[in-house]
């Protein structure tokens, strides 16, 4: 258990040291802690798994993983106290507006929310300590061959089209990782790294935006995030799609907060390269964020500065992607998408009007479900009472997410148009587990609409 303890903890902070170096304020570590501490858990949870993958191919006894990991935490410390104190500007502060009985009508809600969520998902990995199917038969599936000394490699065969072999490897690196720390497989590893990308997104989303809308404001929103209960059944369920919606989220958090510095739109970047990393639907991610996020900038700030920005980003994204890359070339078989079906028969079912009724209409049922019954109703009721504000500062990051989020629903309504499978058995199968990706997003850019109570006091 110690040895468990200690990886996450070396994984993280890994993470955390990188974070401080490409934050811009540096007056203290403390200052918006929860927000670099939950960035710090993706970060160093898809770096620490990039350099196990570098690892597995190299051949090498994982003492010497182990060593590099070390050293490689010295050295980002010695780098953080070398930095520049000079820059220690403020992203944003936290609103310190008087805490009304409203406020902590909300507070008390957020507890009781949280309470409720932690025991919930300990049942969920209690009754399934597996996880649920696609767990075990693909994301644990494929930790396992990692974490073979011998067999990695026979895992990226079309062989065992159920295996998806075609899928990136940051989930089942860094659960390999670990397994590899404590020298044996375990249940539990798959468990606390599913719990920290769950409640790292609710730490996350509450204090993003605490920082644009108050804490009233971040209260309701995590309360909003942990009441779904899909959210909380597919992050306890072992699967990728909770943690590509972190890495969603915390990308388009990262391009909001940046003020025309650089080296967030570089861990921006590296965010959105992580969604590559996790699942191939990131890889839409990243074209949409890319694409959106220069004509965002096109239209605010002219060619010149769009495109400065935009390298930025771009070289944040781009050693994640050259793992990726390397990854699809040298092991990955293709997608099953395409691999079942040619050009004539894809240009086919995209001139089925038939299949865009269903697809649609698929869509509008997920989007209206969300939460239950009662929070589609509570969300289209809530900003007719408090109004909107959409303020100078806030306009271009709400902009940016909505066409991030457009582009990405798009790419996902025409994957199911052209699908090779049964499209109502795909469309059962996955729709919800793809709209959960996108739920933190999602509550992030509806409460940067919806005006405040720090707003109305």
């Amino acid at each position: 258990m110690l040895l468990c303890i200690l990886s996450i903890l070396i994984s993280v902070l890994t993470g955390f040291l990188l974070v401080l170096l490409l934050w811009p304020e540096q007056k203290t570590i403390f200052s918006n802690f929860l927000l670099k501490l939950s960035l710090a858990v993706g970060l160093g949870f898809g770096g620490s798994s990039c350099l196990f993958f570098f690892w597995k191919i190299t051949g090498l006894s994982f003492k010497w993983h182990v060593i590099a990991e070390i050293f490689l935490v010295i050295f980002l410390f010695y780098l953080f106290k070398k930095r520049d104190p000079a820059d220690n500007s403020e992203i944003l502060p936290i609103s310190n507006a008087d805490k009304s009985f409203c406020h902590k009508i909300f507070q008390a809600g957020f507890w009781i929310m949280l309470s409720l969520s932690t025991t919930f998902f300990i049942q969920i990995s209690l009754q399934f300590p597996h996880g649920e199917r696609d767990a075990f038969t693909i994301w644990n599936a494929h930790a396992k061959f990692l974490f073979s000394n011998k067999y990695w490699m026979d895992g990226f065969t079309n062989d065992m089209l159920w295996f998806h072999p075609d899928y990136p490897l940051l989930l089942p690196g860094i659960i390999a990782k670990f397994w590899n720390y404590i020298g044996h497989e375990s249940v539990i590893i798959p468990v606390i790294i599913a719990f920290f990308f769950t409640f790292a997104t609710v730490a996350l989303l509450f204090s993003s935006i605490s920082i644009f809308r108050g804490k009233g404001q971040g209260f309701l929103a995590a309360s909003l995030l942990l009441g779904i209960p899909l959210f909380i059944k597919y992050g306890a369920s072992q699967c990728a799609d909770v943690p590509i919606g972190f890495f969603i989220l915390a990308t388009i958090v990262l391009l909001s907060l940046n003020k025309n510095n650089y080296k967030l739109l570089i861990l921006a970047g590296i965010m959105a390269g992580f969604a590559g990393w996790m699942k191939n639907e990131g890889l839409l991610f990243i074209f949409s964020t890319v694409i959106a996020y220069f004509v965002v900038t096109l239209l605010k700030k002219g060619w010149k500065t769009s495109i400065k920005q935009l390298l930025f980003f771009i070289s944040g994204i781009l050693p994640v992607l050259a793992v990726i890359v390397y990854f699809k070339i040298q092991f990955a078989p293709p997608s099953d998408i395409f691999l079942f079906q040619n050009p004539e028969q894809i240009i086919m079912k995209l001139t089925d009007f038939s299949r865009y009724f269903v697809t649609l209409s698929a869509f509008i049922g997920a989007i209206c479900s969300m939460g239950g019954f009662i929070a589609p109703i509570l969300l289209l009721i809530y900003p007719f009472l408090m109004g909107t504000k959409i303020s100078i500062e806030t306009k271009s990051s709400i902009l940016l997410a909505f066409v991030i989020m457009f582009l990405i629903l798009t790419g996902y309504f025409f994957i199911y148009i052209i699908t090779p499978y049964d499209l109502n058995w795909h469309i059962k199968t996955s729709i919800n587990r793809l709209f959960v990706q996108l739920y933190p997003a999602f509550i992030f850019l509806y409460f940067m609409i919806v005006r405040s109570p720090e707003d109305i006091s």
